[in-house]
């Protein structure tokens, strides 16, 4: 994959799709293909860079076809709580 493939992968352009990526080993998600084929990795047990077809034996590509608004300010810790 080339660099602006990757690019491409962490940007949301205004009328495009969306999509998000989900690791086959645990189910985390990431909106960045790098992100998370770096988290891939620990489910590997070594260092896989440059072992691009191994990454993605770990990872399913979602495209949002819902989505609901939320409060940004619900459920979010207040200033000094939590942190």
């Amino acid at each position: 994959m080339t660099f602006e493939g990757l690019r491409r992968h962490r940007e949301v352009r205004h009328g495009e799709d969306f999509v998000v990526f989900r690791c086959t080993g645990c189910g985390k998600i990431c909106q960045s293909l790098p992100a998370l084929h770096g988290h891939a990795e620990k489910h590997t047990g070594f260092l896989s860079f440059g072992n691009f077809e191994g990454l993605m034996q770990y990872t399913e590509k979602l495209k949002v076809t819902e989505y609901e608004e939320l409060d940004a300010s619900e459920d979010q810790p207040q200033r000094g709580e939590g942190l």
